[in-house]
């Protein structure tokens, strides 16, 4: 980021007042062509401290489209093999690894 954003760093500093980072609107080439995963813990074990209560949504998103692909609950998340696993859930339920075979 250094060397092709050079001011990158000190614009998205946490606290930083003054300019603001310019936002713009999201674009893709078509469906499929980018996709992006997220996770929400929220309602995890953890962050409701109440015991082994909870469970983590983890979906995937098409960003042309803005259309959800796969949203699923984990009950846990916090293993190693976990983020392979969701993975592989959504390569299973949708057929699609790379937007070139969808």
């Amino acid at each position: 980021m250094l060397q092709h954003f050079p001011d990158g760093f000190d614009a998205r500093f946490p606290g930083r007042k003054g300019r603001r980072v310019a936002r713009v609107p999201l674009r893709a080439h078509g469906p499929w062509f980018e996709v992006s995963a997220d996770g929400h813990e929220k309602l995890a074990s953890l962050a409701l401290r109440m015991g082994g209560i909870g469970f983590s949504i983890y979906g995937y998103k098409d960003k042309y489209t803005d259309f959800v692909l796969f949203l699923k609950a984990y009950p846990d998340v916090r293993t190693s093999g976990a983020g392979g696993h969701i993975f592989l859930d959504f390569v299973e339920e949708t057929g699609c690894e790379f937007p070139s075979t969808c």
